[in-house]
């Protein structure tokens, strides 16, 4: 196929992860990364609608008209507590947030890829619509889920995506659902020494207790995860406040759905216990993705045929010393080949997730070393580097080659709608299960504070 256009863009996107990684941002707060990505598509003709769905750092891009229409997933959002310099050692920017999981990588490729799409069309004169949808705050499991409820992803015929993982492949197979939601604890501050009742922090603290032991009893094979983000602030003072985020993952749907329900009822009765109240704040659920090997093959196709991205000796070096200060070892173990994923399930949740059963999804993911642990300061260090952008050009063409494609060719587009309403097998899904949309879309910043919650006590 012929590249010219993702080639004469390629400068052009590397540019632009680079800047994205400069301006990391928390989820629902990528306002910079956001506008950097609206301003690029502008300059490139694409119309383009910011606060999609009155969410101020969505938006949705389009150029071209006609069908098909066809989706790319941009993601910007970064991590709390994880920013770093590009250099192979822990040495924070004193941002709040950073890119450890390579986002900024995401929504610059994606990005791109459909600005060269939109290259091709202008000079082909083809009937097609590009669409880019930016989709803010997946770290939260939220944004996409969101967008779907309201809207933003209607008309669209076909998604695509990718993602850093650890092989170079095109992925058809699931990933695990998840729910999360905040519960927010509500005491009496006192002194500690002399009166422990109305203890907030005690209500957190024998929740996670006893949702530990249904876990482990009733589903061992489903995966709780929890911060308390407030505890208190010194021991000699009883905690009047303390909240508890919660993530619920399981390979089925319904069973994740369970287990926080499970979990609401635990926090509930925990509360009365402890002599305190307590508020929910939930978030959303996402289903696992729903595999669809018509795209997944497709884009297998144009990851052979572009080859995968190559490492020179200055680049391994670089990552010797980061695993040598994240693990103590020196030996670095990738997998380098090329791939197709199609048996099995991913270890992680991902809110396009739940956009994959409403609308046919592709994904293509690029390999990193397997002791590079996404979500750590590491990450953040190696995406500021510009061997790492390698594989996410190799991913960022692969997605152009697949939409020219499709283009050329909508009946694939038939096929991968085909194929996901065969795999549904007439299977009611539903609206996607969301909440909490007016504070996050109108006041994140009481999320991230930890606030959000305590006027409702």
């Amino acid at each position: 196929m012929d590249s010219k256009y993702w080639e004469n863009r390629k400068e052009d996107i590397s540019c632009k992860i680079t800047e994205l990684w400069k301006h990391p941002e928390l989820p629902m707060m990528e306002y910079e990364s956001a506008e950097i990505l609206c301003k690029w598509l502008e300059e490139n003709e694409f119309q383009v609608q910011r606060g999609l769905c009155e969410m101020p750092t969505a938006f949705r891009a389009t150029y071209g008209s006609g069908k098909p229409i066809i989706g790319i997933l941009a993601e910007y959002d970064g991590m709390d507590g994880l920013a770093n310099e590009a250099v192979p050692y822990c040495k924070p920017t004193g941002q709040r947030a950073g890119h450890a999981c390579l986002h900024c990588h995401i929504g610059g490729s994606n990005s791109g890829a459909a600005i060269a799409v939109k290259d091709y069309l202008k000079d082909s004169k083809r009937e097609g619509t590009v669409v880019v949808i930016g989709t803010p705050a997946e770290e939260m499991l939220y944004g996409k889920v969101a967008l779907l409820g309201e809207g933003g992803f209607d008309g669209i015929d076909v998604l695509l995506t990718c993602h850093v993982d650890y092989q170079n492949c095109a992925a058809s197979r699931p990933t695990l659902s998840c729910f999360s939601g905040e519960f927010c604890f509500g005491g009496i501050s006192s002194h500690s020494g002399a009166a422990r009742a109305h203890n907030a922090l005690d209500g957190a603290e024998l929740s996670v207790q006893t949702i530990e032991r249904m876990r482990g009893h009733q589903f061992p094979n489903t995966s709780v995860e929890h911060v308390i983000r407030n505890g208190g602030n010194m021991p000699n003072i009883t905690p009047s406040r303390s909240t508890l985020w919660v993530n619920v993952r399981d390979a089925n749907y319904e069973t994740a759905k369970i287990v926080y329900e499970n979990i609401r009822e635990i926090v509930n009765e925990s509360a009365k216990i402890a002599g305190v109240s307590v508020v929910e704040g939930f978030l959303a659920g996402a289903r696992g993705y729903l595999p669809n090997d018509t795209l997944g093959k497709l884009l297998y196709k144009q990851l052979e045929e572009i080859g995968v991205a190559k490492f020179d000796e200055e680049d391994m070096c670089f990552m010797r010393e980061l695993v040598a200060n994240v693990s103590g070892s020196t030996e670095i173990i990738s997998e380098p080949n090329l791939c197709y994923l199609n048996e099995g399930v991913d270890p992680y949740s991902q809110d396009d997730g739940e956009a994959s059963w409403h609308i046919p999804l592709g994904r293509v993911n690029w390999e990193i070393p397997l002791q590079i642990p996404l979500h750590n300061w590491c990450t953040t260090a190696l995406a500021g580097t510009e061997f790492s952008k390698k594989g996410a050009l190799m991913a960022s063409q692969a997605l152009y080659q697949a939409v020219i494609e499709m283009i050329v060719n909508p009946d694939i587009v038939k096929e991968a709608e085909k194929e996901r309403l065969t795999r549904l097998d007439g299977k009611e899904i539903g609206r996607p299960l969301y909440d909490s949309y007016e504070v996050l879309t109108k006041n994140p910043e009481s999320f991230w504070n930890g606030t959000w919650l305590e006027e409702k006590l």
